[in-house]
C-alpha cells in the first residue's frame, strides 16, 4: 500500500473540514458517515481511502458475477469457477487502472446511496464523488418534513 502524503492535491476551494476528512479517509482512519449535495443529488456514504474503494468495487463486481445466471450455468470444478470469476472481474475492472495517484480527485464512499430528484434511490457498495461537484455536505443525520399541501375535490355534472 502506498503511503498517503500529508497534503493531497485537493481543489483550493474545498472546505477545510472536508479536506481533513478526505485526508483521514486516505490514511485509513475511521470517518463519520457523510451526506453530500452534488449535482442536485443527495448522496450518503462513509468516506474511505481510494484503495478501499477499489477493493470494494472488486468485491461487489466479483459477487455480482458469481450470482449471475451465466456463473450458475458453468459446469466446472469449484477452483476453476473461482479462477474464471477472478479473471473476468479483473478484466472488467482493468479500465479503472491503478488506484495510486488518484487520491485527492474524489471522495470515496462505501455503502453509498444516491437520491436523484424525483427518482428512486440508487444504492451501491462503493461510489466516488468528484470534489468539484460537491456543493454542500454535513456529517449529521437528517430528516425531511412532509410538505403540507391542500387538496380539494371537485365534482362536475352534465345533463
Amino acid at each position: 500500500m502506498t503511503p498517503v502524503p500529508e497534503v493531497l492535491p485537493l481543489p483550493s476551494s474545498l472546505d477545510l473540514a472536508l479536506t481533513r476528512i478526505a485526508l483521514a479517509a486516505e490514511r485509513g482512519e475511521e470517518c463519520p458517515p457523510l451526506v453530500l449535495i452534488a449535482g442536485g443529488w443527495l448522496i450518503q456514504g462513509t468516506p474511505v481511502s481510494t484503495q478501499a474503494f477499489y477493493e470494494a468495487t472488486y468485491r461487489v463486481t466479483y459477487n455480482d458475477l458469481a450470482a449471475s445466471a451465466e456463473a450458475r450455468r458453468l459446469r466446472v470444478q469449484p477452483h476453476e469457477k473461482e479462477q474464471i470469476l477472478t479473471d473476468t472481474t479483473r478484466n472488467q475492472l482493468l479500465a479503472l487502472g491503478d488506484p495510486a495517484g488518484l487520491e485527492g480527485s474524489a471522495l470515496n464512499l462505501l455503502q453509498a446511496s444516491a437520491y436523484p430528484p424525483g427518482a428512486p434511490a440508487v444504492n451501491t457498495g462503493a461510489m466516488r464523488v468528484p470534489f468539484a461537484g460537491i456543493a454542500s455536505w454535513w456529517a449529521t443525520g437528517f430528516s425531511t418534513d412532509k410538505q403540507q399541501t391542500s387538496s380539494s375535490v371537485g365534482f362536475g355534472f352534465s345533463f
